[in-house]
């Protein structure tokens, strides 16, 4: 018998220039309780531009209406496994590149 693991990978490069290809940041995760899912992401100040509690959502590198300048942003996210609630919270950046 084996228990499912919480799996996650989080890109750490996306290019929202419009040209079709990879115009959006999304993370894949496997594993948790989707109900119970919050991710943020921070400008370098430490300012939240965007946040999603929907593991499906994606950013569009838009930020109060405007497309976020290249640079790096970091992310943060915390959520529970399906199985036996056990909390996470991982942390990473991402790579904004027009």
């Amino acid at each position: 018998f084996e228990l499912p693991e919480v799996l996650l990978f989080a890109p750490n490069t996306f290019t929202p220039d419009g040209d079709e290809h990879n115009s959006t940041w999304h993370i894949f995760i496997e594993g948790i309780d989707p109900t119970d899912f919050e991710l943020v992401v921070y400008d370098r100040w430490g300012e939240m531009i965007w946040q999603s509690f929907d593991p499906d959502a994606d950013w569009d590198g838009i930020y109060k209406g405007k497309l976020v300048p290249t640079g790096v942003y970091n992310w943060s996210l915390k959520t529970n496994d399906a199985l036996n609630g056990k909390g996470y919270v991982w942390t990473g950046h991402i790579n904004v590149l027009h």
